[in-house]
């Protein structure tokens, strides 16, 4: 498979998201048009994800919101395996001009990545506030 048959059939796995189309600045259009689209493909990885990490049980029990947050946020700052996992998890889904475009501002990409998931997580456990 040649680079544009890889890159067209990454795109049309990913799904359709609604997004504010006057968002003019770099970072956030990459987030919206490429980050955004492949964390929503790859929820059910990301989950598996953080339900095998051996501090996940000790968090799941927490039953405020706040504290959940807190926790996981924790996490994701905390263990460099499961960070190094959910990036290789995002990058894994990029084409390669995508990936061209993550290296220019990569430690940025990585902080919303990281904050997006925790939000996604965060919101599968508590998804109605």
């Amino acid at each position: 498979m040649d680079n544009k048959e890889r890159s067209q059939s990454l795109l049309s796995l990913r799904p359709e998201i609604n997004y504010n189309e006057d968002i003019s600045a770099e970072l956030e259009s990459f987030q919206n048009h490429t980050i955004r689209p492949i964390l929503k493909f790859q929820h059910q990885l990301t989950i598996q994800l953080l339900y095998s990490n051996r501090l996940y049980p000790k968090i799941s029990k927490l039953e405020e919101r706040s504290a959940y947050t807190k926790a996981i946020k924790e996490l994701l700052s905390n263990d460099n395996a499961i960070r190094n996992q959910l990036i290789g998890i995002v990058l894994g889904m990029m084409t390669v001009e995508e990936y061209t475009v993550y290296e220019t501002l990569k430690s940025e990409y990585k902080k919303r990545i990281f904050s997006m998931q925790a939000k996604r997580y965060v919101d599968t456990q508590f998804p109605y506030g």
